[in-house]
């Protein structure tokens, strides 16, 4: 007859049970190890997604540009050899040409050469906005000399309303900003429309 050793019976003290609690501990550890682990992959994985996302993102605006620069040096005047004019469909240019978001910058980046046909208005619809616009243009100056006196505020706060109202922008004079100022802010305006159109966002 078999007889256990006293080890397996006790169940207790000996070197099976032992084993078996450390590697139970062992297990534990490593599951406590493995949760970081997991959370380094997944956060991993999601910055390579977001990474790819942004190059396929980028890559498609880019081919947009090009796609818009290839279509409209297509459409440049005298790109089609004599006798063939081509169907221009302007509204399908300006929405590629929107789509980029990247405006006339993003022109000039992908080396359009020829201001697009978009921009470029017919000799007859240029004779037309000629012959039925006037041509004398006058834009309001709004004087701000005395702005702090009583009589003149209320005079001043009616035109900037009239101007608003009736234009939407008129010149001001006599502000108080020093000419250097507003060189710098001109300066920087011209700085932040030539960076990259990624940049700007």
């Amino acid at each position: 007859m078999f007889t256990p050793k006293k080890d397996y019976i006790d169940g207790g003290n000996d070197h099976g049970v032992s084993e078996k609690v450390e590697l139970e501990m062992k297990a534990s550890e490593n599951t406590q190890k493995v949760v970081p682990v997991e959370q380094e992959k997944e956060e991993l994985i999601n910055e390579v997604l977001k990474a790819s996302l942004e190059e396929v993102n980028y890559s498609i605006r880019k081919s947009s540009i090009i796609e818009m620069k290839q279509t409209m040096d297509i459409t440049s005047a005298g790109e089609f050899p004599a006798g063939i004019v081509p169907a221009y469909d302007r509204m399908k240019e300006l929405k590629v040409f929107d789509d980029t978001k990247a405006g006339v910058k993003g022109l000039v980046d992908v080396g359009v050469v020829k201001v697009p046909r978009i921009f470029i208005q017919s000799p007859e619809e240029l004779t037309e906005e000629i012959d039925s616009h006037p041509t004398y243009f006058e834009v309001l100056v709004i004087d701000l000399d005395g702005i702090n006196k009583d009589d003149p505020h209320k005079e001043i706060v009616d035109q900037v309303r009239a101007a608003s109202e009736m234009w939407g922008f008129f010149e001001v004079g006599h502000h108080g900003i020093p000419l250097s100022m507003m060189a710098e802010m001109t300066e920087g305006i011209r700085r932040f429309n030539e960076q990259d159109h990624e940049v700007k966002k």
